[in-house]
């Protein structure tokens, strides 16, 4: 598929979502649009027309306050009147409407959170309540990432509820084609009659594992895009041509790999030049082969051809997106600098400052129940109404790189460890982060290139690099994990990266024994699980490694297999995948 293709392609499936929506509000939640404003906005007003004119609009500032997004006590109001007078936020203004989140990339995680759970209330409701008032029903939410490659990615409560993500970022209006418009009215009516067979929601099933996708809410929402385009056809029950569309708007977005697999070595011998009249009578019907082999064959066709590269520099990696460049946000109750969070309640004691303004929004509503104020005071403060000031501050990040120096191929992979950190310490010398360098060989982990910002003593490190020996991949794991703690103790936001084939041949204690030594790696791998420090596993082996995959699943960690990894390739997986941890 051309270049052209593919942006007519984009474009027609934003069309496509925003039409399903329509259909079936409640349970497919919206979507998120990838693009300028350019791109994105004659999808917004599809879906304004498609809805109805009795659609309400509302915005979502990324940076909106907390007392804005869920409504309270007006303070102002309330002492003006001398009683509680309460003011609506934004998510019950929102109710049955379009909520436009602009940025949404900047949405924190206590904001998205709080969006996700008014897009849960549509788990409570049937699909044929689509044909109720919009204003009774959840919001439907189209979230503009217009972030670039370096920014953060969305947060995952909300990619997860938001049945679509179209990147219409490649889109030219001036070369699209627009899209007829179905009747809208007549698919919802239907909706509530759509039944969905037992095997097409197997077929759904097995495309999802073949994908990679591991979100159940992902495979529920696939099957709400099924019933919702049978019903926007005029169907009773989904066709093959609807399940495909479900496996390609929801699933192939979430796809982790590719979903066939790789072509035998040998090819089959060229069809012969001529055949008998009765081949065509001999040769399979496509329609024969099993519906789920057909779903997925016909989603791969539509991946993009660069999808690997695209899933080792990926923005939506498992990362929070309040977390900044320079680490995660660390609580401050002092409030000693840094973004604003929501008080709490507590006395200002120790250096904690006093929230007069939240303090006051929790005094007033009990004026009526105690006795009248002191002379000049319109309410009176209990020591139970105080609240005090907490703000969010950045910690700085260590990426801490494990490298397997043994064995016949330790030079190649020296060199891309070399190549990477590299790469990083520049990007880590912009951010006021650190990098540091554990290599394990023989029957040891050492330490070449302890937590530093500095590129020249970085460099001098790693030109000394020696190879060579046995695999002591336990004492490597422990290693790692005991250095992550240590830079924890010293707040300070460790990520830990492993360049390995998960082949250990040394046990903890240096004994040698291939069995003894996977058995105290997935060992010390589930210890360093139960500490949650965020971890990413590159495999770095010929080809994917089952060992590697299981340590890395004892270990909690990000599994991305690079068999052919190059310094740059390594560096930009690091950038993206490997998730900032939360404290507080």
């Amino acid at each position: 598929m051309t270049a052209p293709d593919r942006t007519q392609q984009a474009f027609a499936d934003a069309s496509r979502a925003a039409d399903l929506i329509a259909v079936d509000p409640v349970g497919l939640g919206g979507l998120i649009l990838g693009g300028g404003r350019g791109a994105t906005d004659p999808i917004v007003e599809r879906l304004v027309a498609q809805l109805g004119p009795g659609i309400a609009l509302r915005r979502l500032p990324a940076s909106i306050d907390p007392g804005r997004l869920d409504g309270g006590l007006d303070v102002a109001a309330t002492l003006a009147a001398g009683r509680p007078v309460d003011r609506p936020g934004l998510l019950a203004e929102a109710a049955g409407a379009l909520l436009v989140v602009p940025s949404a990339e900047r949405l924190g995680t206590a904001t998205a959170g709080r969006l996700a759970a008014a897009l849960d209330r549509s788990d409570t409701v049937p699909p044929a309540a689509a044909r109720r008032p919009l204003q009774t029903l959840p919001p439907i939410v189209v979230a503009l990432d217009e972030g670039g490659p370096d920014d953060p990615p969305l947060p995952g409560a909300l990619t997860d509820r938001l049945a679509f993500r179209i990147d219409l970022s490649a889109v030219r209006l001036a070369d699209l084609v627009p899209e007829d418009e179905p009747d809208i009215e007549a698919a919802r009516a239907r909706l509530g009659a759509v039944d969905l067979p037992d095997p097409l929601l197997h077929a759904l099933a097995e495309a999802a594992i073949a994908l990679g996708v591991g979100s159940p809410r992902a495979l529920i929402l696939a099957a709400r895009t099924m019933r919702a385009s049978a019903a926007l056809a005029g169907r009773s029950v989904p066709a093959d041509e609807d399940v495909v569309a479900a496996a390609h708007l929801v699933l192939a977005p979430r796809a982790t790999r590719w979903p066939m697999q790789e072509p035998e070595a040998a090819e089959p011998p060229p069809p012969p030049a001529e055949a008998p009249d009765d081949a065509a009578e001999t040769d399979t019907d496509p329609s024969d082969r099993p519906l789920a082999d057909r779903v997925i064959e016909a989603t791969a066709a539509l991946l993009p051809p660069d999808l690997l590269a695209r899933l080792a520099t990926a923005r939506s990696a498992p990362r929070s997106a309040a977390d900044g460049r320079s680490g995660p946000d660390r609580r401050t109750p002092r409030g000693a600098g840094g973004r604003p969070l929501p008080s709490r309640p507590g006395r200002p004691t120790g250096g904690a400052r006093l929230d007069l303004l939240e303090t006051l929004r929790r005094a007033a509503p009990m004026k009526r129940l105690r006795a009248a104020p002191p002379p000049g005071m319109i309410v009176a403060v209990r020591p139970a109404d105080l609240a005090i000031r907490r703000h969010r501050r950045h910690a700085r990040s260590t990426t801490v790189f494990v490298v397997d120096a043994s064995g016949s191929s330790a030079l190649h992979r020296l060199a891309e460890a070399k190549g990477a950190v590299e790469i990083i310490l520049s990007d880590c010398y912009v951010r006021r982060d650190r990098v540091a360098l554990l290599i394990f060989r023989g029957r040891v982990c050492e330490t070449v290139l302890p937590p530093t910002g500095s590129l020249t003593q970085a460099r001098r490190r790693l030109a000394d690099m020696a190879a060579g020996g046995g695999t002591p991949l336990a004492a490597a794991i422990e290693a790692g994990l005991a250095l992550a703690l240590r830079l924890g103790r010293a707040d300070e936001a460790p990520n830990l990266v492993f360049l390995t084939d998960g082949q250990g041949n040394v046990a903890l204690d240096g004994a040698g024994g291939r069995g003894r030594a996977e058995a105290d790696a997935l060992a010390a791998a589930a210890r360093l699980r139960v500490h949650a420090v965020p971890t990413l596993m590159l495999d770095i082996s010929d080809r994917p490694n089952p060992r590697a995959g299981r340590l890395a699943e004892a270990m909690g960690a990000t599994y991305l297999p690079l068999p052919r990894a190059d310094a740059g390739v390594v560096a930009a997986a690091v950038r993206s995948r490997v998730p900032a941890r939360r404290a507080g």
